[in-house]
């Protein structure tokens, strides 16, 4: 899950509508929000509150925007934020004005009281369980629409498939066994917040055992190595912390079923102790093991308007995993070819997401 960014941005372009006369389009970041015609201009310095933010409802109604928010039974004080189309233009969230914030950059969550919209527990979670020390959830991915400047034009990067489903943790973890005083090795089970408990051999309990019922998977963690005692993967440690972490998309999961009649499993990294593996890496040794993995879309110098064009335009729209042909793009996840950190975001690793998607309707997000 990507935090939640609410911040003061300067308006670098405004164009004209094309469908409508007193309508304009801001551009603020990387993101553009449709606006009433001659409230702002170029320069101005606004509030942008983008998709998935939880609006405080008094704040709503005194912006006028309450109509245009959704508000639930389990949080009716608060509006979700949406993308949405407005006489055929996409507007990521909207902006207004305040005397408090003049200057780009600052921080307005904590001002006006904004949430991040969380997903719902998926109702197959099964039974949480506390979690184990190293277990260590995924990286948590922002919109590049937030961080332009984080990749270099023209550095290798490759971009992967975003799958709609819901994400899994599955793990070969070192533990402390207290009675004995010494660490020994557990499988561990888990979604993106929690850890769940599973059967020993992934075929009961939760759907997040799904992944240990395939075979590659089971060899690729030294599952039968904790099992069994038997040989473990050639030149690795088994006393090391090794996590796979993949989407279980399907039926029941969430609104895009990828043409699945029973759940499907793509992984998209391995952590070995610290560290995440290169992509060249990741690859190989899913293939060694015959994990399929979220699919590649591209692989070559990034450009922005690489990003745009393969979750916008002439190659954004279809899915490459599933049965089903018109299965639409969720959107795109960014990596550099070769693992590095950024001193704003840690680790690299960015996300698009396709305006189809955001403007679907009435989608689901479950964890």
């Amino acid at each position: 899950m990507a935090d939640l960014i609410v911040k003061s941005q300067a308006i670098t372009a405004l164009r004209p509508h094309p469908n409508a006369d007193r309508l304009e389009i801001a551009e603020v970041g990387g993101w553009q929000c449709v606006v009433v015609k001659d409230t702002y201009r170029e320069g101005d310095v606004v509030v942008h509150v983008p998709p998935e933010t939880l609006v405080p409802k008094a704040l709503a109604v005194r912006l006028g925007i309450d109509g245009y928010l959704s508000f639930s039974h389990g949080k009716p004080d608060f509006g979700r934020v949406r993308a949405a189309r407005l006489r055929g233009e996409v507007s990521h969230g909207f902006v207004f004005s305040d005397d408090r914030f003049t200057v780009a950059g600052e921080d307005a969550v904590a001002a006006f009281g904004f949430q991040k919209y969380e997903p719902p527990p998926n109702l197959f979670a099964g039974n949480r369980m506390p979690e184990y020390a190293g277990f260590d959830k995924y990286t948590s991915i922002e919109n590049i629409k937030n961080f332009l400047d984080v990749f270099h034009e023209g550095e290798e990067v490759v971009f992967t498939e975003k799958i709609h489903g819901t994400n899994s943790r599955i793990g070969h973890i070192m533990v402390r066994d207290k009675a004995r005083g010494e660490l020994v090795p557990r499988i561990a089970v888990g979604t993106h917040r929690t850890q769940i408990e599973v059967s020993d051999e992934g075929k009961e309990g939760s759907l997040y055992g799904y992944p240990l019922t395939l075979e590659g998977v089971r060899r690729a963690l030294w599952m039968p190595a904790v099992e069994k005692g038997n040989e473990v993967l050639e030149g690795a440690s088994p006393n090391v912390n090794r996590i796979l972490y993949g989407e279980i998309f399907g039926p029941r999961i969430n609104d895009y079923h990828y043409g699945q009649t029973s759940p499907a499993y793509r992984a998209f990294d391995i952590k070995e102790g610290q560290a995440f593996l290169d992509y060249d890496e990741f690859v190989a040794q899913c293939a060694a093991f015959d994990i399929a993995t979220a699919p590649a879309l591209y692989r070559g110098p990034f450009s922005l308007d690489a990003v745009d064009a393969f979750t916008n335009r002439w190659n954004g729209g279809k899915s490459q995993v599933g049965t089903n042909p018109d299965q639409l793009r969720e959107g795109i996840v960014i990596r550099p070819v070769e693992e590095r950190t950024h001193p704003e975001i840690g680790r690299v690793i960015l996300k698009a997401i396709a305006d189809s998607y955001l403007t679907r309707g009435k989608g689901t997000e479950n964890q």
